[in-house]
């Protein structure tokens, strides 16, 4: 979403220095009953794992631009990425910009900051519950924060929506249930989870194309880590057990073409490590639900990651340059 950059800003701005808590998995009382979908990043999890520390983190450490921004905001802020990160959860109950706000449990100096912020254009505060709320502008564009506590802050770019969602975490307004709508798939610990409910609004809305959303009601894709594998998880209600079946069998198709790819006498590097990555996928229906699951072995991932850059069929032109030098 466009309006996340200067959220990002925002949220660094609003955050204080207090000692941070461990966060916990994802918690549905933090996130109102009528989210229609949700992220959330257990940042300290994702931090301590195998996933992080033997791909990630290489990666991100790799590229210069992403380098130059953690440094810049740094110095500015006093933000230390991943460290001061701990988690963050983003919820919408519409599919629009406006409806999005993200809570966020980071550990910033706010000493300075909340002065910068005080000098943004359209700069207000105004108080609601037992806190103040922050009202600034960027490009144009009003944009609302305030901490719920000494650790966490809530951000977006409607003035209801962020009124309410402190009220929420205040436990003044009633939360989402664990195991319903959005937050089915994120049980026990997660690096991170999505769910959406409602997904047929965004083919209408020309977010997405595809009319496989047209039969979709909700689904949800959770990753974690386990055994030197990361695992990965989903499920999509349908409408009809027609149309479970049916997704059921194009996942199906797909894994069979990779492995039918990869069983090519002049298959690819590439073309062998994603049949390796989708050799565990299994796949089921119970009644409208088609779920999923993968398990990836991090020395597959690491190895599909290194052959990124290549070129597709770098491996088959030996043999065609050897044919051609036997004519």
């Amino acid at each position: 979403m466009r309006w996340m950059k200067p959220v990002a800003m925002g949220v660094v701005v609003l955050l204080s220095a207090a000692t941070f808590v461990r966060a916990a998995v994802l918690d549905g009382k933090r996130v109102p009953e009528d989210a229609k979908w949700l992220l959330h990043v257990d940042m300290d999890a994702l931090r301590e794992s195998k996933t992080w520390k033997t791909l990630l983190q290489g990666e991100l450490e790799k590229n210069p631009g992403f380098q130059t921004t953690v440094q810049n905001v740094q110095v500015f802020t006093g933000f230390r990425f991943p460290q001061d990160l701990h988690d963050v959860t983003l919820y919408g109950k519409a599919f629009n910009e406006e409806a999005g706000v993200v809570v966020i449990h980071a550990t910033v100096d706010s000493s300075v900051l909340l002065g910068q912020l005080a000098l943004a254009p359209g700069y207000e505060t105004f108080r609601h519950g037992d806190h103040d709320v922050h009202s600034w502008q960027d490009k144009g564009k009003q944009l609302y924060g305030s901490f719920q506590s000494t650790s966490v802050a809530v951000i977006g770019r409607s003035r209801e929506n962020v009124q309410k969602a402190i009220d929420v975490l205040d436990g003044k307004a009633a939360g989402m249930k664990m195991g319903w709508g959005v937050t089915e798939g994120a049980k026990g610990t997660v690096l991170a989870y999505v769910g959406g409910s409602g997904l047929a609004e965004l083919r209408q809305m020309q977010r997405v194309k595809t009319p496989l959303l047209n039969e979709a009601e909700m689904a949800w894709v959770s990753v974690g880590e386990q055994e030197g594998s990361l695992v990965l998880r989903a499920a999509v209600g349908t409408k009809t057990a027609r149309a479970a079946e049916q997704m059921k069998a194009l996942a199906d198709g797909m894994k069979a073409m990779v492995a039918l790819a990869a069983a090519n006498e002049n298959a690819d590097a590439k073309a062998k490590a994603a049949s390796a990555a989708m050799e565990s996928l299994s796949t089921k229906v119970q009644e409208k639900t088609v779920s999923a699951e993968l398990r990836v072995q991090l020395d597959t991932l690491r190895k599909l990651i290194s052959l990124g850059g290549a070129k597709g069929g770098g491996d088959a032109e030996a043999p065609k340059a050897a044919e051609g030098g036997a004519k």
